[in-house]
């Protein structure tokens, strides 16, 4: 008999059909994860044969496993993209017009990038300048933010004040200033801030506490869970969510595949 050829997990034979219905069912074992279970006594009915040919074969061949398992991580991520991508366009307009939802860049750009970001997050912090630059370079792209505080109470004070800032107009003033603040950024911190930048801070408190950030934030918060989001920096361009910080590059790279999906 010919020895089996191996690709990409799945094992055929090229001769034998007893055979290759014994690798893809080692194969399909071996997704299950069950194979360093084996039971003491076979199922009614089961050939003893065959099980013993898999289990002879998998001990001959353990890479079999290591590569099925790979290939059922590729499917479960490729699964998940699909899933993210649904949720998208199924929130696409929570997402893009959410009416207080601050809007960075061009209120009237042709792509819409959608940031979920918090004021103490190093990561959120490092994209700042990218994200600035790409605005400066690109005149057709507005930046929906969405204030995602996950990293604690003052993480939350700060983009409460960043939405109530808004109220008198500042809002990108006070977002710039939060982002590039040098240190752990505490709610002290952030009411200095703000009086540096001219905003009445009595008037700014009491914004902070209104109910409309706080239907902001809880909608902030359930895109988030809607769409698998559980850190920041996130981005949705287009219809793609991208986790975690990247390069201008390829923050560019995206909203050019954006406007040419669109066109």
């Amino acid at each position: 008999m010919m020895a089996p050829d191996q690709k990409y997990g799945v094992l055929e034979m090229r001769n034998g059909s007893r055979f290759a219905g014994a690798m893809a069912l080692a194969a399909m074992l071996t997704m299950t994860a069950d194979l360093g279970q084996a039971q003491e006594t076979s199922a009614p009915g089961a050939d003893p044969a065959l099980e013993q040919a898999i289990h002879d074969y998998i001990l001959a061949h353990p890479e079999v496993i290591a590569e099925s398992l790979q290939k059922y991580q590729q499917q479960q991520e490729d699964a998940q993209k699909q899933a993210h991508a649904q949720a998208v366009k199924d929130l696409k307009p929570q997402l893009v017009s959410q009416p207080a939802s601050p809007v960075l860049g061009n209120p009237a750009g042709d792509i819409t990038v959608v940031e979920f970001l918090d004021y103490r997050c190093p990561y959120c912090k490092a994209m700042h300048q990218s994200i600035a630059d790409m605005i400066a370079a690109d005149g057709n792209v507005r930046v929906v933010i969405k204030e995602f505080p996950i990293l604690g109470d003052d993480s939350l004070f700060a983009a409460r004040a960043a939405l109530a800032s808004g109220k008198q107009g500042k809002y990108a003033e006070m977002h710039a200033a939060l982002m590039t603040f040098k240190g752990k950024l505490s709610a002290s911190d952030v009411e200095n801030t703000a009086a540096q930048l001219g905003l009445d801070i009595a008037k700014l408190k009491q914004d902070m506490a209104a109910p409309e950030v706080d239907q902001e934030l809880q909608q902030n918060y359930s895109l988030a869970e809607s769409l698998g989001i559980n850190g920041t920096p996130a981005f949705v361009i287009g219809e793609t969510l991208i986790p975690g910080a990247i390069k201008l590059e390829d923050l560019k790279a995206h909203i050019a595949k954006a406007r040419d999906e669109a066109s």
